[in-house]
Formats: C-alpha cells, sequence, structure tokens
C-alpha cells in the first residue's frame, strides 16, 4: 500500500486507491468491528493526526506570542470536519440540489455538533454554541481575531468559560480528542456511522483525484 502508482495520498502514505481497495470490504455487513477499527486508524486518524493534530501539538510548544490564534483556528476546521464526518456530509458552495447529504450552511451543522454532540455538549447550550461559531469560528477564520470580547488562554479550569468569554486552548484540545477516541468506538458498530465514514471518504478521494496533483 502507498503511493508508488502516483494516486494521491489521502492519510499519510495511504491513498485514494487504497481507500477505494479498502471500501470494497467494508461494504455491506461483512466487515468486522476489527477491520472498522483498522480502517478508521488508518485512513481517519492517520489523517487528522498529520494534517490537524501534529501541527496543533507544534504550536503548543511555542513561546506564547500568539499561537492560541492559530490553534483555535485549526480546531475550528477540525471540528467542521469532524461534524461533516459524523454525518457523511458534503459541502457544497452552491444551494444544495435537494441532495439528502449535502449542505451548505456551516453555521448549523458546526452549531448543532457542538450542541448535540458529546463530550462538547457538555460546554454548550444552544446559544453558547452560536456565539461561539460567530465570536470565535468565524471571527478567526475570517478576519483572523476573536470577536465579542472573547479571548483565548493556555490557562483556566473551564475548557471554555462563557461567563468571562475565555477559551482555555489546551484544554479545548483534550475534549476534541476525547471525542476522536469515542467516535473511533463508536463508529465499530454503529451502521450509520460507518455509511457516513465511507460516503465523506468516497467524496475526499473522488476530490483529490481532480485536484492538481502539487496540491494534494
Amino acid at each position: 500500500m502507498g503511493c508508488s502508482d502516483g494516486a494521491p495520498r489521502i492519510a499519510g502514505d495511504l491513498t485514494t486507491e487504497d481507500w477505494f481497495t479498502r471500501e470494497e470490504l467494508l461494504k455491506g455487513n461483512a466487515a468486522s468491528a476489527d477491520d472498522w477499527q483498522k480502517a478508521v486508524n488508518d485512513f481517519f486518524k492517520e489523517r487528522v493526526r498529520k494534517r490537524y493534530l501534529n501541527p496543533i501539538g507544534n504550536l503548543q510548544n511555542g513561546d506564547g506570542e500568539g499561537e492560541g490564534f492559530a490553534i483555535v483556528t485549526i480546531q475550528c476546521a477540525l471540528i467542521e470536519f469532524l461534524a461533516a464526518l459524523r454525518k457523511g456530509a458534503i459541502y457544497e458552495f452552491h444551494e444544495p440540489d435537494n441532495a439528502k447529504h449535502e449542505y451548505n450552511d456551516s453555521r448549523k451543522l458546526f452549531v448543532d455538533f457542538l450542541r448535540n454532540t458529546p463530550p462538547f455538549s457538555e460546554s454548550f447550550s444552544r446559544k453558547q454554541a452560536e456565539e461561539f461559531y460567530s465570536s470565535i469560528r468565524c471571527g478567526l477564520l475570517h478576519e483572523a481575531q476573536s470577536k465579542g470580547g472573547w479571548r483565548i488562554r493556555n490557562v483556566g479550569l473551564l475548557p471554555v468559560d462563557h461567563d468571562t468569554k475565555t477559551l482555555n486552548r489546551d484544554s479545548f484540545h483534550r475534549i476534541i480528542e476525547t471525542y476522536i477516541d469515542k467516535y473511533v468506538e463508536e463508529i465499530k458498530t454503529s451502521k450509520d456511522r460507518q455509511d457516513a465514514f465511507i460516503r465523506k471518504f468516497n467524496h475526499i478521494c473522488k476530490t483529490a483525484q481532480k485536484a492538481p496533483r502539487q496540491a494534494q
């Protein structure tokens, strides 16, 4: 397995062709919990580790001169990916063509995920999730700043302190890691999660195959 054939890499050295080979094993009801454990480790965890978790870890070891903004920007992008992966949802810039698994409302996807999915739901009401989306996620991604009086720190008892409007970037990161661990366990027995996983990774691979090679 790997990129010797020139196929785009999507998770470490694993390629789109590696995924389509694995997909054949996972389709239907024949795949075991162990098959799913290996697939999630190989494709999901490796992709997330290389593209999100390792870069965040490097920034966490910085000199304390503003890394929090970059860390939380990456965390917000990762949260949206986790939310979409959970549903097998495909983002379309245009208005979705009534397709069941397409979306173009990132706000709803993001807020619903924070509000309804443990362990994030332990830190957010719907109103609080809406504010986080607007002041943190959109503020950082669109204007490179938190808004609404929110601050990003690496101290404090709570991951998200809504009273003081403080986000503890490191404690919040531990929530993300906890969710990833729970998701890996859940997908081994959940047909809905498995179908969503296949749908999302099929889209990732088809998109990667269309992209210019230097963009991979």
